[in-house]
């Protein structure tokens, strides 16, 4: 995502590409909360209900986990666009 021409956030879709944590596409939850602890933070999706896992790596940067059923089926990375539900404004 590109906002005021600066890359904002970066989404990832496809298998293979994992945080320095060793989180990516297909971890389950079980393996986020093992990796981020209490840092991990759970929103509902207002569409779907399903889970956001947000981990805040600073005051403005972070990442945010999409599960479906228990796994991570996309992450972001960047500042504040994480929270964009849609990955819009």
């Amino acid at each position: 995502m590109v906002i005021e021409d600066k890359i904002v956030r970066v989404e990832v879709y496809e298998p293979g590409i994992r945080t320095a944590d060793g989180v990516g596409i297909g971890s389950t939850l079980a393996e986020l909360k093992k990796a981020y602890g209490n840092r991990l933070i759970a929103e509902k999706n207002i569409y779907d209900g399903e889970d956001i896992q947000f981990v805040w790596t600073s005051k403005d940067r972070g990442l945010v986990f999409y599960t479906d059923k228990g796994k991570v089926r996309f992450m972001a990375g960047g500042g504040p666009a994480i929270r964009y539900v849609e990955g819009c404004l």
